[in-house]
């Protein structure tokens, strides 16, 4: 049969009698079993199709028309079939899924090395035992196992598999014994039930897991059950995310983990779902002080419907030594806020809690947030709430609300009501008496719109953009927008809708630097500094002429930068000194002088720079040979110049601990070029045991040497003051920072090249 359907394909392909996209061989392997599985004409192209598989053009060079089957994708069967074909003849397989009632033969797993190219493979049925001597490709990182009849196999341990999701088992489910320690398995679902659990050793098996579930069938209707227990002996030193699905909720086996979290140093995330999880009753409470996070993670507890942990709590509070600004989940579990410990939390929600109580005092915590929706929670509302986020929603508050609330309203209040409160409905009108706005606050900002001013008072209510809340109701922060000038007025409206207007000025231009930027012939002429106008062009007064020059850009970390068409500006000679100020909204900036340089070039694409310090030579072409014009700094930090012509310079740099992308900063005459820099640090030599070996060794030293550098030099790719950008460009050029030539340049802005191109773009826009 599979003969006449092969010649069927062939002809049907060769002949252009349809366009077929699958390469024919395999399409005679694959359309017998989508014929028996679907019914569909096998001369129908799979490919073509769209369903059960995923076709790519896998030929690298192209020299076939044909697709190969990537992927299997076979949907439920209401009768059981058993594939015996061999679909390892489809080497180019990544991922095999077969959904309910589809089964593969143990040929398959024989046969199953062919498939060099497969990660993953999905087994909805699986009820047979496989030999030890069988292995997975390695190329697997993938397995899903639905439902295993019988023990699990070595074969599923013994590979380079890094996921393993195991969903349903028999009675008759057991680990393989002696299992070799595997270090590729990071993700692990094992089912546990009171006939098998899982090895003591479980850490020391699989000791890179960091995301381990627990499925337990924990029913205690069983004839013969017997309390459920995980013994761990040794720490999960990779273990992040551990998770704990209990299937009943009822009659339940329960499960002890006697001191599982003092093995788990770098655990943040515990889910528990269900009853079955308890609280060893010699203990009384889950200790946490072995878990040890950085400060960019956080500790995250979540229960929903798991009653058993918080009614086995013998002690208060239940959960201690929890890290900082943990995260506690909890859903349709009943239980006292007594028993959590909220100085640690910085976040804390709560959904059906049916135990009837007050809020609890959150005073001296870390506490910034607090959800508590559909409980049972009575009483007031404390003061002490108004300095975190809140949603008390749906509850059964009938105290009354604290003056921040009042200030908001009934029609802005969504996030306290409904609520039967004695003082506070949907319909109360704002009422704040105690809004007030402290007078100090900055006052001076920059004009790029970066400026952050930072309001204090009271009753100033939660975040409502563009306000911030630091600290609801007391500390705000709000992005002053760009600007220039003096006494200007901000007005702010509050999430309260109380309004208050702040007198704030802007930062007088300061001229830092000058340099010039060449992009596709076009020469600007630039100016740098900060205070600049963002809105509107700049008024630029050189040697006496005014220009107005293009509206700044750049800000916040780097200075602001405006430019002039270079074809307008008044030719110099080299060496001319100029002197150039600005005036900004009626404030004049500082008067600086620079000298004028057409073209600085540096050829060193880099500097590598011993740790201990020494000398190093600069090659390129600097228009002067004047010392007295050049200043360099490294990252702020003065270098001298030893020796210096219209090509070389000679500096000695201080030492500095090895770092890498540091800047030099070279300035001459007002011009600056940045120049990358890191620090190694020095081998150094061993001593030799004889005399002649030691003046030897004297004589011979290193390529790289405390007092003298090698740097990496290109003579083909320049660094020029005047820079053609291209991709081969690596260093970048400013202007000094200082208001005289001798400074060493340190707080002018560095300009990389990434930069300039942006900058030339847009520049280039405002000329056209």
């Amino acid at each position: 049969m599979k003969i006449v359907i092969t010649f069927l394909i062939l002809t049907v392909c060769l002949f252009n009698l349809v366009q077929c996209r699958t390469d024919p061989f395999q399409q005679s392997i694959i359309s017998p079993i989508i014929e028996s599985l679907y019914a569909i004409n096998p001369v129908i192209d799979p490919c073509v199709m769209g369903q059960y598989v995923i076709c790519e053009k896998t030929d690298s060079n192209n020299s076939s028309s044909y697709q190969t089957i990537t992927t299997l994708n076979f949907f439920y069967q209401s009768n059981q079939l058993l594939i015996s074909d061999d679909i390892t003849l489809l080497p180019n397989l990544t991922s095999i899924v077969l959904n309910e009632n589809i089964v593969l033969s143990v040929s398959f797993f024989q046969n199953m090395h062919k498939l060099s190219q497969l990660d993953k493979l999905e087994l909805n049925f699986v009820n047979y035992s496989l030999p030890d001597n069988l292995k997975l490709p390695p190329s697997v990182q993938q397995i899903y196992l639905n439902q295993v009849f019988g023990p699990l196999d070595r074969i599923w341990f013994d590979s380079y598999v890094e996921s393993i999701i195991i969903d349903d088992v028999s009675s008759n489910y057991s680990f393989p014994s002696n299992l070799k320690v595997n270090g590729y398995l990071t993700t692990a679902q094992f089912p546990i039930t009171y006939f098998a659990g899982v090895p003591s050793n479980l850490s020391q098996i699989f000791p890179n897991l960091a995301n381990l579930y627990f499925l337990i069938n924990n029913d205690i209707d069983i004839d013969g059950y017997t309390d459920i227990s995980i013994p761990i002996t040794t720490a999960f030193e990779n273990l992040e995310d551990l998770e704990f699905t209990f299937n009943y909720e009822e009659n339940y086996q329960s499960i002890i983990l006697s001191h599982f979290f003092s093995y788990t140093p770098i655990l943040n995330n515990l889910y528990i779902y269900g009853n079955g999880f308890v609280i060893d009753p010699t203990v009384g409470y889950i200790d946490f002080s072995n878990i040890k996070l950085s400060e960019d993670y956080r500790l995250y507890l979540t229960f929903e419907d798991s009653d058993s942990i918080f009614s086995s709590c013998k002690s208060s509070p239940c959960f201690k030594n929890l890290p900082n600004y943990s995260e506690f989940f909890s859903s349709y579990c009943s239980y006292p806020f007594d028993l959590i410990d909220f100085k640690n939390l910085g976040l804390f929600t709560v959904y059906y809690n049916n135990y009837e109580q007050r809020l609890p005092n959150i005073d001296n915590s870390l506490l910034n947030k607090f959800v508590a929706q559909r409980s049972i929670i009575v009483g007031d509302i404390p003061d002490s709430y108004c300095k975190i986020i809140i949603t008390l929603k749906n509850d059964q508050l009938n105290g009354t609300v604290p003056d921040c609330i009042q200030c908001v309203g009934g029609a802005n209040a969504g996030f306290v009501l409904p609520n039967p409160f004695s003082n506070f409905n949907a319909l109360s009108q704002p009422y704040c008496p105690g809004f007030h706005v402290n007078d100090d606050y900055n006052q001076l900002f920059p004009t790029d719109g970066t400026g952050v001013m930072n309001i204090t008072g009271t009753n100033l209510g939660w975040s409502s953009p563009p306000l911030v809340a630091i600290v609801p109701n007391s500390i705000f922060k709000i992005i002053i927008p760009r600007n220039t000038g003096t006494h200007k007025q901000v007005n702010v409206v509050f999430s309260n809708g109380q309004t208050h207007s702040f007198n704030v000025s802007f930062i007088p231009p300061t001229i830092k630097s000058y340099g010039s930027l060449e992009y596709e012939g076009l020469l600007v002429f630039t100016l740098n500094g900060t205070g600049f106008n963002f809105i509107e062009e700049n008024n630029i007064t050189i040697n006496g002429i005014s220009y107005n020059f293009t509206r700044a850009i750049g800000g916040g970390t780097e200075d602001n930068l405006i430019g002039y068409p270079l074809s307008d500006f008044p030719s110099f000679s080299n060496e001319t000194q100029f002197t150039v100020f600005a005036t900004v909204d009626g404030q004049i900036s500082n008067e600086i002088s620079f000298y004028y340089f057409r073209s600085i070039e540096v050829y060193n694409e880099n500097l590598v720079l011993n740790n201990t310090g020494g000398s190093i030579d600069i090659d390129g072409s600097f228009g002067t040979n004047n010392v007295s014009m050049v200043s360099i700094s490294i990252n702020g930090t003065k270098c001298s110049v030893s020796s210096m012509t219209t090509t070389k310079l000679t500096i000695n740099y201080p030492p500095n601990q090895p770092a890498n992308n540091l800047q030099l900063l070279l300035n001459i005459g007002g011009f600056a070029v940045n120049i990358p820099v890191s620090y190694i640090q020095v081998q150094t030599p061993i001593p030799s045991t004889t005399s002649s070996s030691t003046s030897s060794s004297t004589t011979s030293s290193p390529t790289t040497s405390s007092t003298t550098t090698s740097s990496t030099t290109t003579s083909s790719t320049t660094t020029s003051s005047t820079t053609t950008l291209s991709s081969t460009t690596t260093a970048s050029t400013t202007a000094p920072s200082s208001t005289t030539t001798g400074d060493d340049g340190s707080n002018s802005s560095i300009i990389t090249i990434s930069f300039n191109l942006i900058v030339l773009l847009l520049l280039i826009q405002q000329f056209i």
